[in-house]
């Protein structure tokens, strides 16, 4: 068997190389979110029970602060590793969405574990020194990162703002463009005129990654029953995508995905009945890797 790297007899290990390397990293950072959520149990249960009473040296208090900032990069590192600019999107679909909501969960999870580390440790009988050992590190990375997320918060809503006063002057509505953006669509089948074939619209969502989404409309002529659509993603995606696509007016018919690839896709559509006059089906199409 061959998996990215080369052959391999090992079915798991094949099974692993399929997975791109920040994906695995995106699915551990759970992992060692948990063991540190179990670190910070078992220090505050010994702490609560008096078993916590001598407290650390100066180096032992800033190794303490220095390893739980490196701590916290890490997970975070591991956890975003799929989006390429990081942050929580404030225009975005129902499943980014999720993902920024996860996201933002996740860190608050990482500062709140943190702060329950560094806390089980500090006793009174800490000197102020062993104290700003301890907790300076994790504060100034605290500090760096809800900075940089809340600027990047109000970069994406000027964005959102600026696309959505462009769309105003394009003739599309905004509660049009909203109501559209949370079913996947980009912009109202208003907006598309009768002599539209295709309506395609390419954007990049605040963590990195590129979305097509549009119409299609194809025409039937009397007695015809089936229809093939070509779409084409130029440049092309950065991977295999998944491509949805649903039926928004004409007949009954089937609706086929017969290929996706980085650089197009080809549909195929099926009428349910056979018709003497002449048809039109549209679609809605939403791509991304």
């Amino acid at each position: 068997m061959a998996g990215r790297y080369g052959p391999t007899a090992n079915p798991r290990i094949a099974s692993l190389l399929r997975f791109r390397p920040e994906q695995l990293a995106q699915a551990a950072a759970p992992v060692m979110l948990g063991l540190l959520g179990l670190l910070a149990a078992v220090l505050v249960w010994r702490r609560l029970a008096g078993a916590l009473s001598e407290p650390l040296a100066t180096p032992g208090m800033f190794a303490a602060g220095a390893t739980l900032t490196a701590l916290a990069a890490l997970l975070r590192l591991a956890w975003h590793s799929g989006n390429r600019r990081g942050g929580y999107s404030t225009l975005q679909s129902s499943g980014t969405a999720r993902s920024a909501k996860s996201g933002m969960l996740f860190d608050c999870g990482v500062s709140g574990l943190m702060a329950a580390v560094a806390a089980s440790i500090t006793l009174p009988t800490n000197t102020a020194a062993g104290l700003l050992l301890l907790w300076g590190p994790p504060l100034l990375g605290e500090s760096v990162w809800w900075t940089a997320a809340v600027v990047g918060l109000r970069r994406q809503h000027v964005g959102r703002s600026r696309q959505l006063g462009w769309l105003g002057g394009q003739g599309v509505a905004t509660a049009d463009y909203t109501a559209c953006s949370a079913s996947t669509a980009a912009v109202s089948q208003r907006a598309v005129s009768e002599q539209t074939v295709q309506h395609i619209i390419r954007r990049r969502s605040a963590d990195g990654k590129e979305k097509l989404t549009g119409w299609l409309r194809l025409d039937f002529a009397s007695g015809q029953r089936t229809a093939v659509a070509h779409v084409a993603f130029c440049p092309p995606l950065d991977g295999q995508p998944v491509l949805t696509v649903r039926q928004r007016s004409g007949p009954a018919c089937r609706v086929k995905t017969a290929q996706a690839l980085p650089y197009g896709a080809r549909i195929e559509l099926r009428l349910a009945g056979h018709s003497d006059q002449p048809q039109q089906v549209v679609l809605e199409l939403d791509a991304h890797c």
